[in-house]
């Protein structure tokens, strides 16, 4: 990938972590009252600033999501979807055939290529025909 578009998987791809979170705390608190009902309350699922920022990965880009109007950061730093509308868009999106799959290969070709600018290649080359065996080591960026 180029570096531009690096950096908008990055982008979008932390923010579907969280709102994947959030969706997936939302049917685990209907799962526990035995079902879902979106007409009565609407208590949208939140997390601590911090967890957020945890489970997005990303701790620069949480602001400007905020300021987008996706996700909320309200006085007590909990973070939740800006909207009941928002939040009913979360649900559809994570309800998408294979979103939980082409998330998950995202996020391992995001980690991937990361890697690949952190890792140094050696390449050792054993002289076997002296005496003494001589090591020599080469670099590749």
């Amino acid at each position: 990938m180029d570096d531009d578009v690096m950096n908008q998987q990055k982008y979008a791809s932390s923010a579907m972590v969280l709102v994947k979170h959030l969706v997936d705390m939302e049917k685990k608190d209907a799962g526990e009252r035995g079902h879902y009902n979106p007409e009565v309350g609407h208590e949208l699922p939140e997390v601590p600033l911090h967890r957020a920022r945890q489970i997005m990965t990303r701790v620069e880009f949480i602001q400007e999501f905020d300021h987008m109007n996706i996700f909320t950061i309200d006085s007590k730093a909990r973070v939740r979807a800006d909207s009941v509308p928002m939040q009913n868009a979360f649900r559809e999106v994570c309800g998408e055939p294979g979103f939980a799959r082409k998330l998950k290969e995202t996020l391992v070709r995001i980690s991937d290529i990361e890697s690949l600018g952190r890792t140094k290649e050696l390449t050792i080359k054993v002289n076997m025909l002296k005496t003494s065996p001589q090591i020599s080591v080469y670099s590749k960026s």
